[in-house]
């Protein structure tokens, strides 16, 4: 305990140094956004809770949750890599220029090898098993595509630290998100595809507008980048980083397709709706924790600074495990009234499934800042051994419970799955601590910021 106090203060007394004044207002700016972003979508739960039957809803939820495991395998480690490189390479601009523009082309391709991979997985769910997934195959293409430029742009303005930037950003995707929910609905859309074309909308609408955000250099330096270092670092990792996705998605994700195959897509609808309400606050506290603290992180990796590292992490630790903990009591508190006021009689389900889905989510955000030390360093093993010991007690215990106690049991799986994701991390993080970190080879034309 000692140790950990002691390396939390000399991050405190060197964030001093490295302007404390720039770094309120960055935290600043990220809580107001998160903040306003609950608050819109508590407005998009109101929205889809009054006028979404539960069926299509899970119609929908089921979709995304193919989205999430495409863009999981193929354009999610894509996005790390290109958050850490910019992170390294933004002193230089003619190298910030390419990087960014380098990384836009990659990420097209992966998002073309997504629809082609959705697609397949449409056709095929619906000869096997007659699961429709071809109904919504035309907002989900879009949204394959969308949806990464938006977390590219979301990697630049944190890169930039234009927290101002960002906090507008993320606000106003929540808050478009339930208008553009009514005016399909209204216009006769059909409901799960309104859900996920409201996703796309907004998207689509942010990324017109902040179109000329990412930075300019003139034509003859605007490749001044390392592609084969890129490839390099690509080749090392990607299916490490992919396969922690994978996991990842099978730990929070597939409940989901159990609960469908066991028991009903009309509860499939109401499990995702109340995951999504009840996770919603500690999915914000970690996006929050993530943008401030990411650049501290990367700054001192690239200085393969490890103690400050380390001392970063354990701060995130301390203050996510805590924060997560004060909230899912007050969220248990008010869950009756929260539950009747926001889900209704279709969506609302009882207290002992929002204590179980709070109480997963204190271990989730607690696990999410270790990730952060080990992305930090680039090793990312035990993020996949960790994330693969979560997804098989989640398959495992989703197998047992579901049958015997529906989407309670569903619920009970994921908090077993990240106690023991959350428990694995901490092992292993705590052997690197005690050890000099193996800092991975960086290609030549790396900068120190």
């Amino acid at each position: 305990m000692t140790t950990l106090i002691g390396r939390v203060q000399r991050v405190l007394r060197s964030i001093e140094k490295e302007r404390i004044a720039r770094l309120s207002s960055d935290s600043a700016w990220s809580l107001s956004g998160s903040v306003i972003g609950v608050g819109a979508g508590f407005v998009v739960v109101k929205i889809t809770t009054s006028l979404v039957r539960t069926t299509a809803y899970g119609d929908a939820a089921l979709a995304l949750g193919v989205v999430a495991l495409l863009n999981a395998v193929v354009t999610g480690p894509l996005l790390v890599f290109h958050n850490r490189l910019y992170f390294e390479h933004r002193a230089n601009a003619a190298q910030a220029a390419g990087y960014a523009r380098y990384f836009r082309k990659v990420l097209f391709c992966g998002s073309v090898v997504a629809v082609i991979a959705y697609s397949l997985v449409a056709a095929g769910a619906e000869i096997l098993t007659g699961r429709a997934y071809a109904t919504v195959i035309g907002p989900t293409v879009l949204l394959l595509f969308a949806q990464p430029s938006l977390s590219m742009l979301a990697n630049y303005l944190e890169a930039e630290r234009r927290q101002r930037s960002l906090a507008i950003l993320n606000v106003s995707q929540k808050a478009l998100v339930p208008a553009w929910l009514f005016l399909l609905l209204y216009a006769g859309a059909a409901q799960s595809a309104a859900v996920i074309l409201a996703q796309v909308c907004s998207v689509v609408l942010l990324l017109a507008v902040y179109r000329r955000v990412y930075p300019r250099a003139p034509a003859a330096n605007s490749t001044a980048i390392d592609a084969p270092g890129i490839v390099q670092t690509l080749r090392a990792s990607f299916w490490s980083v992919a396969g922690g996705y994978i996991l990842m998605w099978v730990m929070t994700t597939v409940d989901r397709y159990f609960i469908e195959a066991l028991r009903s897509t009309s509860e499939v609808g109401v499990y995702a709706m109340n995951y999504g309400v009840w996770s919603m606050p500690f999915l914000l506290l970690n996006g929050w924790l993530e943008v401030v603290t990411r650049p501290l992180l990367y700054s001192r990796a690239a200085r393969q600074d490890g103690r400050g590292v380390a001392g970063v992490v354990v701060a995130r630790l301390l203050v996510s495990v805590t924060s997560a903990a004060v909230g899912a009591v007050l969220l248990i508190l008010l869950s009756d009234s929260i539950g009747q006021l926001l889900l209704g009689t279709k969506y609302w389900v009882g207290r002992l499934l929002v204590t179980t889905l709070a109480v997963a989510h204190v271990f989730f955000v607690g696990g999410y800042a270790v990730t952060a030390y080990f992305l930090a360093i680039k090793q990312t093993t035990p993020i996949f051994t960790a994330s693969l010991l979560g997804a098989v007690t989640n398959v495992t215990l989703n197998m047992v419970l579901i049958r015997r106690l529906g989407i309670e049991g569903a619920a009970l799986a994921t908090l077993g799955a990240y106690v023991i994701w959350f428990v694995a991390l901490g092992v292993f993080a705590m052997r690197y601590f005690g050890t000099n970190v193996k800092w991975p080879l960086r290609t030549a034309s790396t900068s120190v910021p």
